[in-house]
């Protein structure tokens, strides 16, 4: 799943942030020296760089220039001197793309660079959708008026936590989850909590 197939809300900064954890899990995976690149093609402007060492500026610089060219003609990869290229598309928001390149020095197939891309672009998508999840409840609970602590309730109510758990997490009783349950069905004008899940995602 590559994100141009998610909601196409992300913000530059939050992708950069996420993206730094995602390759510093990675990193111990790649053996061979490596590059990766976030790139705005169209402004050919880099918004993220990690490389685990430092390379000659005028080497690195081919390399980058290089991986905007071949983006820009739409070529699926390249092979410059000793390194060898992949990238997705990520859509952001006000229509704009940019890539995610792994550039890695040979030998090394291209079809394990796709792999790390592959996992790194699948984390990132699930995290959208958790962070659009997380607004989309954000929304219900303000528009139906919950107070802090049905919020709270809510929050595990929508990610079909057990009733023993919450009242764990929340260092509360059984009965006391069970109020703030039937206030806040009562507030949402549902009956269950299949019916609290499908109003929020609604939203």
């Amino acid at each position: 799943m590559y994100l141009q197939e998610v909601n196409n809300m992300l913000d530059i900064h939050w992708l950069t942030e996420l993206i730094r954890e995602e390759v510093h899990f990675i990193h111990p995976y790649l053996v061979n020296n490596y590059c990766f690149l976030l790139i705005c093609a169209k402004e050919r402007t880099i918004h993220y760089i990690q490389s685990p060492v430092v390379l000659d500026v005028n080497y690195y610089e081919d390399i980058v220039e290089s991986v905007k060219k071949r983006i820009i003609q739409n070529e699926g990869k390249s092979i410059h001197a000793s390194w060898i290229s992949h990238w997705v598309p990520i859509n952001m928001k006000l229509m704009q793309v940019v890539f995610l390149c792994l550039t890695c020095q040979t030998p090394v197939e291209g079809k394990f660079i796709k792999l790390i891309l592959d996992y790194i672009v699948r984390n990132v998508g699930k995290h959208e959708s958790r962070n659009q999840s997380n607004h989309k409840l954000l929304d219900a609970c303000q528009h139906f008026r919950l107070t802090k602590k049905e919020k709270e309730v809510a929050n595990y109510l929508y990610e079909n936590v057990a009733l023993k758990e919450i009242a764990n997490h929340l260092f509360i009783s059984i009965q006391t989850v069970r109020t703030h349950i039937k206030r806040i069905y009562s507030k949402t004008g549902v009956r269950n909590r299949i019916d609290f899940i499908r109003k929020v995602q609604s939203y």
